[in-house]
């Protein structure tokens, strides 16, 4: 499995988790996907997550969704770049999501960022995902 694909599955479980109301969700693990998670949890978007391994050599990440006055905190999440059609973008042409309200979230060469630490830092890279 490549990890853009494990990338759409768990864009995939999430919205799926918060359309039923799910405390958490299970999906595969890959360090690109608990960097995502990473991000998430400090934005505020999820309450927190958990890497297990499921059995042996098999990890997974339980992903613990976050409610507001009984809504979800995430209002859309939304994959960009894809297996058949990458997006990259330099740091000066990744724009703010939603006037600043959401934000992409940019695989650099430093590692998983926001678009606003990827603007900071003068770096591009691919764009991951929108979340509002």
């Amino acid at each position: 499995m490549s990890s853009n694909f494990l990338l759409a599955s768990f864009v995939s479980h999430i919205k799926n988790g918060y359309l039923i109301s799910k405390k958490n969700v299970v999906t595969p693990f890959s360090n690109l996907l608990e960097s995502v998670c990473k991000i998430l949890q400090s934005e505020g978007f999820i309450e927190s997550y958990e890497v297990f391994e499921e059995s042996k050599g098999i990890k997974k990440i339980k992903v613990f969704l976050r409610y507001v006055n009984a809504k979800s905190s995430i209002r859309e999440i939304k994959l960009i770049s894809k297996p058949g059609k990458r997006v990259y973008g330099g740091y000066r042409n990744i724009k703010p999501y939603i006037d600043g309200l959401g934000f992409k979230i940019v695989s650099t060469s430093k590692g998983v960022v926001t678009d606003h630490d990827a603007r900071t830092r003068k770096i591009g890279g691919e764009v991951l995902l929108n979340i509002f």
